[in-house]
């Protein structure tokens, strides 16, 4: 009876070793998500939405792909009748590059918001940034905004650039909402 109930036993033991062991290995990745598939922290590959197996040692990044934003300021300049300016920024943006959006920064959101605020600030101390009412000056910022942003596999939506005086407050668009 003992070496008959071994022989009974065994095979459910590595039937379930294996079912376990393809459960660990099985990764979905959501519609929204792109996944980075590292091994002993060097990339290996990028995995699309659906069904994958990754190796039992590797170990997966998930990229959310949809549309953020992130807001900047207030940030402050004088304007050529040395009047004091405030422009507050706002940009929409998205990954497009999971891989660069992984290993281009250890934190996405304060490198966008960095990268706006770079933007702006040279933006509104360049000479007669001010004089088309800001127009040029937001598709400048957005411009700049996305040079410095597509190392990090980000693109660029629609930047609203708010400008606020003492005697008057506008608000600029450039570029596109994503849909």
């Amino acid at each position: 009876m003992g070496a008959s109930a071994i022989f009974l036993v065994a095979p459910l033991i590595v039937i379930f070793l294996a079912v376990a062991l393809v459960a660990r290995m099985t990764k979905i990745i959501k519609p929204y998500e792109n996944g980075v598939v590292t091994l002993f922290g060097s990339y290996k590959r990028t995995l699309f939405p659906g069904l994958s197996f990754v190796s039992l040692f590797a170990h997966l990044i998930r990229v959310d792909m949809r549309p953020r934003s992130e807001s900047v300021g207030p940030l402050y300049a004088t304007a050529a009748d040395l009047a004091p300016i405030a422009a507050t920024a706002r940009l929409e943006y998205r990954v497009v590059d999971a891989r660069k959006a992984c290993f281009g920064t250890p934190d996405l959101p304060k490198a966008v918001a960095e990268a706006v605020k770079n933007s702006v600030t040279s933006a509104l101390a360049s000479p007669g940034a001010l004089a088309s009412g800001g127009m040029r000056l937001s598709e400048d910022t957005r411009q700049a905004t996305s040079g410095e942003l597509d190392r990090l596999g980000v693109e660029v939506g629609e930047l609203v650039l708010d400008l606020q005086s003492s005697t008057s407050r506008t608000e600029h668009r450039s570029g596109r909402r994503f849909g």
